[in-house]
């Protein structure tokens, strides 16, 4: 399979140099046309101002062109330009190299408005873009063999658009390294492959495997999206986990209008853009929907710190919970910075329904950073503005003062009336393993621990 990613699959090329009679004609073309304005405010640049490395200048839109007029030298080895040494633009970051430190080409994400053919990128662009690109292409090969060598599903295509991937995953947040489409049984399904990061799981005895296994797949609710299969990757240390496809994507994709391209590399980062806001009405059925999926896991015993709108899928009228997985793996959790304050030891999940509700109604996401939110002067309607305050009281430091149960009973999430279930629902009668409950207790213990490390951090700041 070409993914077009790396030297191998014949993405990165080297610029064939025009010929001079072209480059005559370049000459003339610019001289007879008019002067640009400066917008980088770099006229009377001097050679060797600009630093090695600039070309790692992230854009979140297209780069702003350096004037031809503001660089007489390459911004990254200072080679004096010429009739001979022309002047190239880095199409990622924009500023001027020459053909030596700008001679590749790779697909640039499609927000940037290149299309899908291929750029002109610096050198260094190229060395942040390339590896991680490379490494994707290996994780997906990888798949492919580990799918042909022990399941019944067939490969259909990557669904990480490798054009979009800009950086390497962060590893502090766990981001999915791969998801894949696949089909089984005739229908389209989504795997995901999740890092298993902490050596408290130990799934090397098979009777501990089985048991971790059949309890994931046999946690099913209305709004909770079921794990169709799910495995153990012993060689990678990775969970490879098979669910339903959500063609809509999540609470993010639909509110902030992300393009399909871009839905799972920019799952676990903050948007820079503005997103729309939900009606009230639709937050108070979202909000319904993740208490009831959140006080069937509590129920459990099964802790679910990593609630975000990024898992948060829509099938039909119903916003279901996914990627359950992740608590028993050591991911960090999106929101750390505000589950790690002490007084929210015993009520993370309240707090991050509280942000995905606030980021619903203000079309903002909440900084990952901060460890309070200010409710303020915001234009939230006053029956939300009500529940949210009850999780984020004005004084900082203060712990919620309700619970999952007590905002279930609350009037503006009591009055949704629930539609019909997408999921199927547990058995009656079911009940958590004796033997799971104790990993479970293990895993509590393992997320606070990771929480206070992260308060740690935080207080010697």
């Amino acid at each position: 399979v070409n993914l077009s990613v790396g030297r191998r699959a014949g993405a990165l090329k080297r610029v064939r140099t025009p010929s001079p009679a072209l480059l005559r004609c370049r000459v003339r073309c610019l001289a007879a046309s008019p002067a640009r304005a400066c917008p980088f405010g770099l006229e009377g640049t001097q050679r060797g101002e600009c630093t090695q490395g600039v070309g790692l200048m992230a854009a979140q839109e297209q780069a702003l062109w350096q004037p031809d007029k503001a660089a007489d030298a390459c911004t990254r080895c200072g080679g004096a330009f010429g009739f001979t040494n022309r002047k190239h633009h880095c199409r990622k970051c924009g500023f001027i190299f020459c053909d030596a430190c700008s001679s590749y080409t790779v697909p640039l994400p499609l927000r940037l408005g290149y299309g899908t053919t291929p750029q002109r990128v610096c050198n260094d662009c190229l060395a942040v873009l390339a590896p991680a690109r490379a490494a994707m292409e290996d994780e997906v090969t990888g798949l492919q063999q580990y799918l042909r060598s022990g399941t019944t599903c067939t490969y259909l295509k990557p669904l990480v658009d490798l054009a979009e991937i800009e950086d390497a995953p962060d590893e502090k947040r766990g981001g999915v390294k791969c998801s894949l489409s696949v089909r089984l049984e005739n229908k389209e399904l989504v795997l995901r492959t999740v890092p298993i990061k902490t050596p408290m799981l130990n799934l090397d005895s098979d009777q501990r495997r089985e048991l971790v296994l059949n309890f994931l797949t046999s946690l099913k609710h209305p709004f909770i999206v079921p794990i169709r299969r799910i495995s153990y990757w012993k060689e990678k240390g990775q969970f490879v986990v098979i669910r339903e496809f959500a063609g809509k994507g999540s609470l993010r994709d639909v509110y902030f209008q992300v393009p399909a391209s871009c839905r799972i590399s920019q799952k676990h980062t903050v948007l820079d853009q503005a997103g729309c806001r939900a009606p009230l009405s639709e937050i108070a059925t979202c909000g319904r929907h993740l208490l009831e999926a959140l006080c069937f896991l509590q129920s459990c015993g099964y802790p679910f710190p990593h609630l975000h709108t990024g898992n948060v899928l829509l099938f039909g009228r119903s916003y279901c919970l996914t990627d359950l997985e992740n608590s028993l793996t050591g991911i960090r959790p999106m929101y750390t910075s505000y589950l790690a304050h002490p007084s929210r030891d015993k009520h993370h999940e309240v707090v991050c329904l509280g942000l995905v509700l606030y980021e619903l109604a203000t079309g903002r996401t909440p900084s990952l950073t901060a460890d309070h939110l200010d409710l303020q002067n915001s234009d939230i309607p006053p029956p939300l503005l009500e529940v949210l305050l009850s999780v984020f009281p004005p004084k900082a430091g203060t712990p919620p003062s309700v619970t999952l149960a007590d905002l279930l009973q609350n009037p503006f999430f009591a009055k949704v009336k629930l539609c019909s279930p997408y999921f199927p629902r547990c058995p009656s009668g079911f009940a958590v393993d004796k033997h799971v409950a104790p990993l479970l207790a293990q895993v509590s213990a393992h997320l606070c621990d990771n929480m206070r490390g992260v308060r740690v951090d935080v207080n010697a700041k």
